[in-house]
């Protein structure tokens, strides 16, 4: 793939900031006077100073073979029955085994010192040694936990620019340890008061400031750590899947209050900015790139189709997608709907002069970005002023779908793409790379709970340019409608529309059921007269909901079982991230 210079300057710049930071952290050890937090954790704070040096060390250097461990586990088979791939799994594994190991180097370090005394004849409490250490301990982990979690969250990371990582793969990595941050923050929380307990002092005094308290001497270190714990207790929440499914704006807002919690943070103890600055180095170099694309010349509309089962095909005049390559999505924005507010949409296909999306406005909830989405767009149409409307893009962002990269396109005897809902946006753009590149045989799935999946705009195109090439392109359409279990297997006419129709554009040889498909036999039907070629290759592509995603894991599971001799490549972009 070639890069922009853009492209090119920015994975230079962040690439700098992990040396740098490295160095920077180094100095800051070693000079107490650059330190503005009331708990400075530094050379010569509990005799840490050889200790943080090594936790350094560590982090950085785990940092730096990070991409040797995940380049080595895409050569392993993904988990079965799982969208987790083995990578994304082996860093987060790795990343939590780093942070726990400079937290009980901590613990000993302190331990050590203290068993050191009681030789020299001074008596120790085992419970407040225990409880005290633990504490401090803890807090090493969060900081450093803090420092894996703000890397995968940039958007404009050049670890997935150049290194193709893939975007679902990052985000699943911010989740989980975001998660174990939270339960961290429980457990330092709850050891502290126990450590007051155990010390004989009032607990509330923890979160409280004496009269004419001197900053830096740790009197301010309880209620700045309230503090972040409360900021943080929001966040946790609010990004659960019920509120960020539900109430996405909730979600996007609160989450800002991450702000809050680093700086409390590093309010609370200076050693969290020694591994978090080049995670949020890349991070506020991303936030300004975005808020470029906000404020720069906006795009603008050039067409829209409002297709018959309720999807809204929009394409936007821009050159901001030239380069956007099969599984891409960009951040979309209509200032005249909110100013800040972006979405993710899939890139149905894209080119110098212009990117094109397919979207359904939320059913039964009028306040919904994409329901505003849809009311500006038909006002706007219904005056010809649909060229008016001005639009911010970001990206492209995320990663090209792995078996479609121009090196194994050529590789595969298949390829699959099993699609739910507006999930048909996420692969139109790798098919037609594949009927240009080769003859290979193409399966696409498409499910909906939607009637008319027929007439979709992007779909007769599709089979339009497969009949222009003679390209072997099987389609399969199930309209779920009514949310029937079974597969109807005879070929029904939706409404409006008759068999003439249907061999006008393209459907003669294809059917639409009524119903779930099963995937397993879908797969099994497709393949079964290759199943002799002791080499043949399949290329799966998934995108859809929760459960549809679940039901295409284990599919494949099993045609796995009863295929040994097949090699099947799966790549999967769940709707939950």
């Amino acid at each position: 793939m070639k890069y922009t210079t853009s492209q090119l300057a920015f994975g230079a710049l962040s690439l700098f900031f992990f040396p740098a930071s490295a160095v920077f952290c180094w100095f800051l050890i070693e000079n107490t006077s650059w330190c503005f937090s009331d708990m400075c954790i530094d050379v010569n704070s509990h005799e840490a100073g050889p200790f943080l040096k090594i936790s350094i060390f560590l982090y950085y250097g785990f940092l730096a073979s990070s991409l040797a461990v995940v380049e080595i586990s895409r050569r392993v088979p993904r988990l079965l029955s799982s969208s987790i791939t083995v990578g994304e799994l082996a860093f987060f594994a790795i990343a939590v085994i780093v942070s726990f190991a400079v937290g009980i180097m901590g613990f000993m370090t302190l331990w050590w010192r203290q068993v050191g005394r009681a030789k020299q004849g001074k008596v120790l409490t085992l419970q407040r040694m225990i409880f005290g250490y633990a504490f401090n301990s803890s807090g090493d982990v969060l900081a450093v936990l803090m420092g894996f979690v703000m890397i995968p969250a940039s958007k404009n990371s050049f670890l997935a620019t150049f290194f193709n990582l893939p975007y679902t793969a990052l985000a699943r990595i911010h989740i989980w340890i975001g998660r174990i941050i939270w339960w961290m923050t429980v457990f330092h929380t709850v050891d502290g008061c126990i450590k007051y307990v155990i010390a004989g002092k009032d607990v509330l005094s923890l979160f409280s400031v004496p009269a004419k308290a001197d900053w830096g001497h740790e009197k301010y270190a309880g209620l700045t750590g309230m503090v972040a714990t409360t900021a943080l207790l929001i966040v946790t929440i609010t990004s659960l899947d019920y509120f960020r499914r539900r109430y996405f704006n909730t979600f996007f807002y609160t989450h800002f209050l991450v702000l809050v919690f680093i700086v409390f943070s590093y309010l609370h103890a200076s050693n969290t900015i020694y591994y978090i600055l080049p995670g949020l180095l890349m991070y506020t170099l991303d936030g300004l790139i975005r808020c470029y694309s906000r404020f720069c010349p906006k795009d603008k509309v050039k067409s829209v189709v409002f297709e018959q089962c309720g999807f809204i095909t929009l394409t936007i005049a821009t050159k901001k997608a030239l380069n956007a390559r099969p599984g891409e999505f960009m951040r979309v924005c209509f200032p005249e709907i909110s100013k800040i507010e972006f979405h993710p949409w899939s890139i149905v296909r894209a080119d110098s002069e212009s990117v094109t999306f397919l979207f359904v406005a939320a059913k039964n909830n009028s306040k919904e970005w994409t329901n505003k989405v849809e009311n500006c767009l038909k006002e706007h149409n219904v005056v010809g002023s649909i060229g008016d409307i001005q639009v911010c893009l970001q990206g492209p962002y995320g990663s090209e779908i792995e078996f479609l990269s121009q090196l194994n396109v050529g590789q595969h005897d298949m390829f699959v793409f099993y699609v739910g809902g507006t999930g048909l946006a996420a692969c139109v753009q790798g098919i037609e790379k594949v009927l240009k590149s080769s003859n290979t045989k193409v399966l696409l799935v498409w499910s909906a709970r939607v009637v008319g999946l027929e007439h979709v705009t992007i779909l007769k195109e599709l089979v339009a340019k497969a009949k222009e090439a003679g390209s072997n392109l099987i389609i399969e359409l199930y309209e779920t409608d009514g949310d029937v279990s079974e597969i109807d297997a005879d070929p029904i006419v939706s409404k409006g529309s008759d068999r003439k129709e249907y061999v006008e554009i393209g459907f003669s040889e294809y059917q639409v059921n009524h119903g779930r498909p099963d995937f397993l036999a879908l797969l099994q039907k497709h393949t079964i007269s290759e199943l002799d070629n002791p080499k043949f290759e399949v290329g799966v592509f998934v995108c859809g909901s929760e459960g549809m995603t679940k039901h295409a894991l284990e599919s494949v599971h099993q045609y796995r079982k009863d295929n040994k001799e097949v090699q099947l490549d799966l790549v999967v972009e769940p709707f939950a991230l």
